[in-house]
């Protein structure tokens, strides 16, 4: 009995960092949950245009979208009425930190999921990007409705 409280225990303990790690929590305005420092918020619609880079490639992970979505917005001026400007991803050096973050989403939402839609539709939605208590970088995504 004693083994079986002790094997309970220890997976307990280790489900719950890889939950951590797998979403976000939303708490009560999506910001305050966030484990780390958020260095900007934004909204965007990622249409066709954010799924190639600017040769002409198609874009195969979320990181690499969100990157293209914001140099369209910045450099291209290519966006949508639901893509707002932000101050920070102004740079290269600073959209390339999108193209190596670790994407993810809240947990009312299946993060795998919200990585395969934005590399394969053109949802509309929210960004939190922060830098983690680690020093890592991560992208949090919402879908609006």
């Amino acid at each position: 009995m004693r083994k079986i409280a002790t094997l309970a225990a220890a997976l307990v303990l280790t489900a719950a960092p890889v939950r951590a790690q797998s979403c976000i929590p939303y708490g009560n305005d999506g910001i305050s949950s966030i484990p780390g420092q958020v260095i900007v918020t934004y909204s965007a619609e990622w249409s066709n245009f954010d799924h190639f880079n600017s040769s002409g490639n198609r874009l195969t992970t979320a990181g690499q979208v969100l990157q293209q979505d914001r140099a369209n917005v910045h450099k291209f001026g290519k966006s949508t009425v639901s893509d707002s400007y932000d101050g920070f991803f102004t740079t290269v050096e600073r959209r390339s930190l999108l193209s190596r973050a670790t994407v993810t989403s809240y947990c009312h939402l299946n993060p795998a999921a919200a990585r395969n839609a934005l590399v394969n539709s053109s949802p509309v939605g929210t960004v939190v990007f922060y830098r983690a208590f680690n020093g890592s970088y991560v992208a949090v995504v919402d879908f609006a409705g």
